[in-house]
């Protein structure tokens, strides 16, 4: 999807990079990164495309670089689980998305790409 510099894909970008940052930066999420950096040890940048906040866990969607979505599963009430981690092929995950899905997707693809070139 070619972006166009719209109003949404400029909502998109401030979410997405504060996203980013949160990840990276907030101890909160250290639990969240650490599965990550297991299941993807040369991840360099991401990005949370989704967060569902379900009765005893968490469930998010994030861009891992430019080429792998994760679904990764929080427990929220044991702490000593296991985050389950699985990575979705790009194409995979594109395909059941809505317009705005696709639009955030690539919004966070030219993140991603701008991340990785620095």
């Amino acid at each position: 999807m070619k972006l166009i510099g719209s109003k949404t894909e400029e909502d998109f970008r401030t979410e997405l990079s504060g996203s980013r940052d949160s990840l990276f930066r907030d101890p909160g999420q250290r639990r969240l990164l650490s599965a990550l950096r297991a299941h993807f040890p040369h991840m360099a940048t991401a990005y949370v495309l989704s967060w569902t906040p379900e009765q005893g866990e968490d469930l998010f969607r994030i861009l891992v670089n430019d080429n792998t979505v994760a679904a990764v599963e929080l427990d929220r009430m044991d702490l000593q689980i296991q985050p389950k981690v699985v990575a979705i092929p790009l194409n995979q995950y594109e395909t059941g998305l809505g317009r705005g899905g696709r639009i955030q997707l690539a919004v966070a693809l030219d993140l991603a790409r701008r991340d990785l070139e620095s």
